[in-house]
């Protein structure tokens, strides 16, 4: 933050650093009561006789904290400002200013508002931005999903770049492929339930996502040596500062009807404590096959404490999402064609065939920088998700007396999975060469 920007809270320790003087100036203390902090300050100037360079601005309206046995003019400033909203800079000379503090408070992530992405991923421990990563990393930001109107995952993934979206599927998740082999999902950076090879695959809403970052090649090692050609990492939204109110409604085919909120806003006076709310709610008649419409329910509240070293966000993500059955139709072997069938009503059983899914997620996640050349970061996630699936179809036709034989099946699952990362980054300088070291685990 520089040298205009020393924390309040850590002044105590320019007691420590007081000029050496005699034994007498030594035994020498200070103590006052509370009272308005321009008051107090210009006491401490006084008892001392050396100048405070004072902004007006940033003692307004403040209270000073009670002094007590202040052993120097710096002690008795530290303790006069202890946990204020001002910072203290102390010049070459020893000469002390009180000036206003620089609050760093969250800002909206880039992905929300550039559709080119540059900053960090979570996928990289480095902390380094994307041009000056020596990776392949394609990021589909929240903002070119708004603009390629993408509803789904599936839309979503449709022009990333070596990636095979597996769409003829009865199970409502997301599979895919990526450079042609077989891949798992990670959501925020870990593991995610369809790393287990769970039969739902990736299904978060896009309403709450803030970027997907398209993992290829060496980096797909992040979630283990199942992801052979690369792996989806699905970032979430996170609360910032900014206050924001984005509501849409919108109406579609077969009845749909969709609406999203997106609130976000600090709820502190400092702005360092934000919260943020993100809701949709989607239903329809039926899909393009007769079967039940598409039914998709999402709450995900979060909340966010951000300063100039620390950054901490927690968030949970419960969503319900049900799918209709995706049409067929059943082959003629001796024509060698289609049987002629409606397409708009389900060829047998009901039209409440299909799938839900019951997704319920909560994350954690701490960084912490300790000094200038060590951060620490922690990172938790818990997913429970619920899978059904109910169904008929036809199994086979007798070509002797042409009767056609159906199954029906179904079943539940449930997959849980918690996830921990932890890990310590360490920059330092060695004359020309800059260097990076991390070291945790998952």
């Amino acid at each position: 933050m520089g040298k205009h920007h020393i924390a309040a809270a850590s002044l105590l320790a320019l007691a420590t650093a007081a000029l050496p003087g005699t034994a007498l100036a030594q035994a020498r203390t200070q103590s006052q009561p509370a009272m308005p902090l321009g008051d107090a300050l210009q006491r401490i100037a006084a008892e001392w006789g050396s100048p405070l360079n004072i902004d007006p601005d940033a003692i307004r309206g403040l209270t000073a904290r009670p002094v007590q046995n202040a052993q120097s003019e710096r002690d008795a400033v530290a303790q006069a400002t202890r946990g204020l909203p001002v910072a203290i800079d102390v010049n070459d000379a020893g000469v002390i200013t009180v000036l206003n503090d620089v609050v760093v408070i969250a800002r909206p992530n880039e992905a929300e508002n550039s559709v080119l992405v540059r900053g960090s991923t979570s996928s990289s421990r480095f902390g380094q931005s994307l041009r000056d990563q020596p990776r392949n990393t394609q990021v589909i930001s929240a903002k070119l999903l708004e603009r390629q109107q993408a509803q789904t995952l599936s839309e979503a993934l449709s022009n990333a770049g070596g990636v095979v979206v597996n769409s003829a599927t009865v199970q409502g998740g997301v599979s895919f492929t990526v450079r042609g082999f077989d891949s798992n999902g990670a959501v925020n950076g870990l593991p995610s339930s369809s790393s287990a090879m769970f039969a739902a695959g990736s299904t978060l809403p896009l309403a709450n996502v803030e970027r997907i970052e398209v993992l290829k090649g060496p980096d797909a090692i992040l979630l283990g040596g199942d992801n052979l050609g690369g792996t989806i990492n699905i970032v979430t939204k996170k609360p910032n500062a900014e206050e924001r109110l984005y509501v849409s409604s919108d109406v579609g085919s077969f009845g749909l009807i969709r609406g999203t909120l997106d609130a976000n806003r600090a709820i502190s006076g400092d702005h360092r404590f934000s919260a943020r709310i993100v809701a949709t709610a989607a239903t329809a008649d039926r899909n393009f096959g007769g079967y039940r419409g598409t039914e998709d329910y999402l709450f995900a509240p979060g909340l966010r404490y951000k300063n100039g070293s620390t950054d901490i966000i927690v968030s949970a993500t419960l969503g319900n999402q049900i799918f209709g059955m995706p049409p067929y139709t059943v082959l003629n072997t001796a024509t060698r064609k289609p049987f002629d069938v409606a397409f708009d009503r389900p060829l047998v059983g009901g039209k409440d065939q299909g799938v839900q899914i019951e997704t319920t997620q909560f994350n954690a996640e701490i960084t912490q920088k300790l000094t200038d050349w060590l951060t620490v970061v922690g990172r938790a996630q818990h997913q429970k998700i619920n899978f059904a699936l109910a169904q008929y179809s036809p199994f086979v036709v007798l070509d002797n007396s042409g009767v056609l034989l159906i199954s029906t099946g179904g079943t539940r699952q449930t997959s849980k999975n918690d996830a921990f990362d932890t890990f310590a980054r360490i920059t330092f300088d060695t004359g020309p060469l800059s260097h990076k070291l991390v070291g945790g685990m998952t």
